[in-house]
C-alpha cells in the first residue's frame, strides 16, 4: 500500500469517527467542585509497571478529560462545516456529505442589477463579494482542518484499548500532558480567526443576502471552544501540581481583583502615559472568599478596568491637557439570597449612551477607529505593548466567561452623581461582575 492510500484510509478513518461522535449529546456536566476534586482521586501508591507513580493526575482523570474533549472537537468541526455550509449559500447538508465533495450552487446566468446603480456598479460590488467570500471560505476551511487534526491525535490515544492510559507509565504521563498542551496552543488563535471572518462580513454590502453566518452558532462555537480551553487547563495544571487544577478552590477575590487592577493600571500607563487612581470602598475585603476559574475572573476584570481608565482618560483629554483623569471606585457586596458575590467598578468617565450599551457585548464590534494590530505595536523583538481597546472581543468573552461559570456580566449608565461610602461619585458607567457562592457552581459548558 502506498503512502498515498495509507494517508487516506487515515483520513476516511478519522472522518467517520467524526461524523459518529459530532452527533452525540452525552457531554459530561461538571460543577467547579467536581472538576477540582478530580485530584483527589489520585491513590498515593499507584504504580506502573512496579514504578511509583509522581503526583498528579490519575490514569482515570486522563481518560475522562481526554474523552470529553474528543468528543466537543468532534461538535466543534460540525460547527465549522455549519459555517462553510452558511457562507457558502447552501442548504444545511449532513456530515456525510460534506466528507465528500460538496455539490455546488447552481445561478443564473442573467442576475438583475441593483435598482438605482447600473452594470459597472453591480459588477463591482459582485467581485469584491466573490473575493471576500473566498477570503472567509480560506479562513473557515483552514478552522476545519485543524478541528481534524487536533481530533486525530485524541483519537489515537483513545483508539486501540487505550495502552497510553492503561499502562500509563511516566513517558505516558508527559506524552498526556503534552498533548493537553498542544490541543490548547493548536486553537489559541481560534477567537482571533472568528473575529476578522466577522468584522469582514460586517463591513460587507450584502443585502442580497448572498452571504449569512448565524450569530448563534458563532456564539455557541466560541462557548465551547473556551470549554475546551478549561479542560485543557484543568488537565495541565493537575499534571503540574496544582491542587484544584485549572479551578481556585476557596480563593481569595482580594487577590485577584489586585492583580488585575495592577495590570490594568500598567497597560493604561503604557498607552497613554497617566492611569486613573483606583479606591477600593470596602474594609473587609480579606473576608470573600470564593471558588472560581482564576484566569477567566482575572480576565473580567482586567477588561472592566481597561475600559474605565480609558473612559476616565479620555474625559480628562476633553477637559483640558493639565486635567487628570478621575479615579475608579470598586464596591463588594454580598447577595444574601441569590448567593451570589458582587464586584461593582464604577467609573467617572465619558459615560455610555443606550447604543453603546446595546453594542458593548457583541462579538468583534469596537468603538476604536483602528484594530489593534501585533506587528504595529511591537515596540522590540522581546516586547509588544498589550492593547487596551479596538480588539472587540475583551467583554464578549467577558461575558461567556462569567456565565459559563455560572455568574454574571452587566453594564449600566449613571446619568446622576451618588454617593456612595461618604464618597461622592459624579456620572459614568457602573461595570458589575455577579460570581456564585454556591457550593456546587454548575459549569455550563
Amino acid at each position: 500500500m502506498t503512502k498515498t492510500a495509507i494517508m487516506n484510509k487515515l483520513a476516511s478513518s478519522v472522518r467517520k469517527s467524526l461524523i459518529e461522535k459530532s452527533f452525540a449529546t452525552n457531554k459530561n456536566k461538571w460543577s467547579l467542585r467536581s472538576l477540582a476534586a478530580m485530584s483527589q482521586q489520585v491513590p498515593s501508591n499507584e504504580t506502573a509497571a512496579g514504578i511509583p507513580r509522581k503526583p498528579g493526575p490519575s490514569s482515570l482523570v486522563a481518560d475522562t478529560l481526554l474523552s470529553e474533549i474528543n468528543l466537543r472537537l468532534a461538535v466543534q468541526h460540525r460547527k465549522c462545516v455549519d459555517m462553510i455550509d452558511q457562507v457558502s449559500g447552501k442548504s444545511a447538508l449532513t456530515l456525510q456529505s460534506s466528507s465528500t465533495a460538496r455539490p455546488k450552487k447552481i445561478r443564473a446566468v442573467n442576475q438583475p442589477v441593483h435598482q438605482g446603480s447600473s452594470m459597472k456598479e453591480w459588477m463591482d460590488r459582485s467581485e469584491k463579494l466573490e473575493k471576500v467570500k473566498d477570503a472567509i471560505l480560506r479562513s473557515l476551511n483552514n478552522l476545519e482542518r485543524v478541528h481534524i487534526d487536533t481530533f486525530s491525535i485524541t483519537e489515537h490515544l483513545l483508539s486501540n484499548d487505550k495502552p497510553t492510559l492503561k499502562r500509563f507509565s511516566r513517558a505516558d504521563q508527559s506524552l498526556l500532558a503534552a498533548t493537553f498542551e498542544q490541543v490548547r496552543c493548536r486553537h489559541a488563535s481560534t477567537v482571533e480567526n472568528i473575529a476578522d471572518i466577522v468584522i469582514l462580513m460586517r463591513g460587507l454590502d450584502n443585502s442580497d443576502g448572498d452571504m449569512q453566518l448565524d450569530d448563534k452558532l458563532i456564539d455557541t462555537f466560541l462557548r465551547d471552544r473556551l470549554g475546551i480551553q478549561l479542560l485543557c487547563d484543568h488537565y495541565v495544571g493537575l499534571s503540574k501540581g496544582k491542587p484544584g487544577g485549572g479551578i481556585s478552590i476557596n480563593c481569595k477575590f482580594e487577590d485577584v481583583l489586585t492583580d488585575a487592577m495592577l495590570e490594568a493600571k500598567h497597560i493604561c500607563d503604557a498607552n497613554y502615559g497617566v492611569a486613573p487612581e483606583v479606591h477600593i470602598l470596602n474594609d473587609n475585603l480579606d473576608e470573600y472568599e470564593i471558588t472560581l476559574i482564576r484566569p477567566w475572573v482575572h480576565h473580567i476584570l482586567c477588561e472592566l478596568f481597561k475600559n474605565g481608565m480609558t473612559a476616565s482618560v479620555q474625559k480628562a483629554s476633553y477637559e483640558g491637557k493639565s486635567a487628570m483623569p478621575l479615579d475608579l471606585f470598586i464596591r463588594i457586596r454580598q447577595n444574601d439570597e441569590a448567593k451570589t458575590l458582587v464586584c461593582e467598578i464604577l467609573d467617572q468617565g465619558i459615560g455610555i449612551d443606550e447604543k453603546g450599551l446595546e453594542r458593548a457585548f457583541l462579538f468583534a464590534d469596537s468603538s476604536a477607529q483602528h484594530r489593534w494590530d501585533r506587528i504595529d505595536e511591537q515596540q522590540s523583538y522581546a516586547m509588544v505593548r498589550q492593547p487596551i481597546t479596538s480588539l472587540g472581543v475583551g467583554l464578549s468573552l467577558s461575558q461567556m466567561m462569567a456565565q459559563i461559570s455560572g455568574g454574571s456580566l452587566k453594564l449600566e449608565y449613571r446619568k446622576q452623581e451618588i454617593e456612595l461610602l461618604n464618597a461622592k461619585i459624579s456620572t459614568g458607567c457602573t461595570s458589575s461582575l455577579e460570581l456564585s457562592m454556591r457550593d456546587e457552581i454548575t459549569c455550563n459548558l
